[in-house]
This record gives structure tokens, sequence and C-alpha cells, in this order.
């Protein structure tokens, strides 16, 4: 038998087997829900638990293409599906063999999308980035943007080497690099609003919670971050240090040997908005819920936000 399949961007949209053509109807991660015939009626649907498990199926094509099918999941058994690098066991609800490319604990590594599997996917098999501890080597990258004149930089130099050297920490700081290194600044598109959100899907990948990326919002992150000439507020102040951005308390701001930074002179203009506008809310500005939640791809892994 051959089977012709139709790739577009990536996923799978369509099968060819022996003349039998049907498309494929993914969910919002990629698993298959139904197939279709020429007359767009369903001739098979499915149904999974979190981990790939198949809860319900009917109709009866021979796709192996099911959990995440359209990224490239491949069902290889009952339990297990193949995904390029490793095979993830569906009733374990774990990869058979740990990440390559991770310098995650053990269990870690084993891990399958963060434990999150409604809203990540991993369709590489591999955790893309290193963890990385604060140092001045890890840090460096930012050191010399800084340098180079760019304000988010300075900021981020300082966050880098001012957050904590958890785990989870430790996968922020080395996702936000990968990502900065594949979408450096000045690059097109590579505005504010595509820095935060490739914050946000870091945190969302390796489990971090940051009270501002809850709460606090897009406008605050932009200001403080992206923008040399802002002046918070005392309580945006308050705010920022909880966050962990500049400027912050003197007795917990790192000291990078860099000059003065935040000179309007010294820097060109900043980073371009790019994000949707914010609303006013009292003290601190708070970006507006944005609906249906943002596919977002960072250092080759791809999350769903719910902003």
């Amino acid at each position: 038998m051959t089977v012709r399949y139709t790739v577009f961007d990536g996923e799978i949209v369509e099968e060819n087997r022996n003349g039998t053509i049907r498309d494929y109807l993914p969910d919002a991660i990629g698993s298959t829900v139904a197939l279709l015939d020429s007359s767009q009626a369903k001739t098979d649907t499915f149904t999974y638990w979190p981990y790939g498990e198949i809860k319900t199926r009917t109709g009866s094509t021979a796709s192996p293409f099911q959990y995440v099918g359209v990224l490239g999941y491949y069902q290889d058994s009952d339990r297990l599906n193949y995904v390029r690098a490793r095979y993830l066991n569906n009733t374990l609800a774990r990869w058979t063999s740990r990440d390559p490319v991770s310098y995650a604990t053990a269990s870690h590594a084993y891990s399958y999308a963060s434990n999150s599997p409604a809203t990540h996917v991993d369709p590489s098999g591999l955790f893309p980035w290193k963890e990385l501890k604060p140092s001045r080597v890890n840090c460096r990258h930012y050191y010399d943007l800084c340098k180079a004149g760019w304000t988010y930089a300075c900021n981020a130099w300082r966050l880098c080497m001012a957050t904590g050297i958890t785990k989870e920490a430790n996968c922020v700081r080395g996702c936000l690099l990968c990502a900065l290194k594949e979408r450096p600044l000045g690059s097109p598109g590579r505005t504010c609003w595509s820095i935060w959100l490739d914050h946000r899907a870091c945190m969302q990948a390796c489990g971090y919670s940051n009270f501002c990326f809850n709460s606090f919002g897009y406008s605050g992150f932009r200001d403080a971050m992206c923008y040399s000439h802002w002046e918070p507020t005392g309580t945006q102040k308050f705010l920022l240090a909880r966050c962990g951005y500049d400027p912050l308390p003197p007795a917990i701001r790192p000291t990078p040997a860099i000059g003065p930074v935040g000179a309007p002179s010294a820097f060109p203009p900043p980073i371009p908005e790019g994000g949707p506008p914010p609303y006013s809310a009292g003290p601190v500005r708070i970006i507006c819920t944005i609906e249906p939640p943002i596919d977002h791809t960072v250092c080759g892994h791809r999350v769903r936000l719910k902003l």
C-alpha cells in the first residue's frame, strides 16, 4: 500500500491512501480528532487521555498520525509514539529515554512537555535548550549586546545575573538566551512584544512562576525592559522589584562593569512596540486578555500561550 501525505507549514493536512483521500482535523495541540472525506464528512474520530492514550475511536482508517499526529507523532504501538529523537510511553506518561541534550535532573530529563500535555507539545523529542546557572559567562551575550547599545540587553543582563538558581530558573535562563540567539535584536519582526512572548513561553515551558507575568502584564515589561527613558511610580517600583525587574533596590542589584545604563544619548530608540494596546488599571497597567490562545515557538519548542 502506498500512502502519500501533504504537509503545509510543518503540519500534516492530508493523506492519500491508494487513491482514498482524507483530510486531517486537529485540535489545539495538533492531535487528530477526525479524518474527513471529500465531502467533509467525518470517516474517523478520535479522543485521547492527556498523555495520548486512545480514549474513544470510530472508523477504520489505518493512520498512525493520531495523538499530536499532525505535528509528526507516529503511533508505533498501543503504548508508544515515535517522536523523532525518542519514544513517548503514553501509559507511563513519560519518555522512554533520557533527553540527550538536557542537563536536567534525572526525573526532569524523562518528563514529557513539562508535565503539561494539555498545553505543551515537543515534536522534536528534545528539550531544545541547556539549563544555565547565573554567571558572567552564561549571561555574556546580554553583556555584549548592552555594550552595543541595546537597552533591553542591559536590563536582561542584570536579571540574568540576579534570577535564582533553581532548575526552573536555570531552564528559563537557557531558553531566553536560546531565543535571543535564534531571533537577534534588530532582526525583522523582533519587537518588545515578541520578547515578552518569549518570556511567557519560556516560563510556561519550564514551569517557572513569575508574579509580573501572572498579573502585571506586558505594559510594565515594555516600559521597564525595552524603554530606557521610563521612570516608574513608587507602586510600580515595588512591583518591579518583586519581579526582579530593573530598577531594583541597590542592595540586590548586581553591578556589571558596563558604564551608565539608561542615558537617552547612549542608546538607539527603544525596541519597537509590536504588541496590542494596554488599558489603564490604576497605577499598574495590565495588558488586555487575548483570545484565542497564541501558538508561540521559542527555540524550537512550541507552546500554546493562554494570555
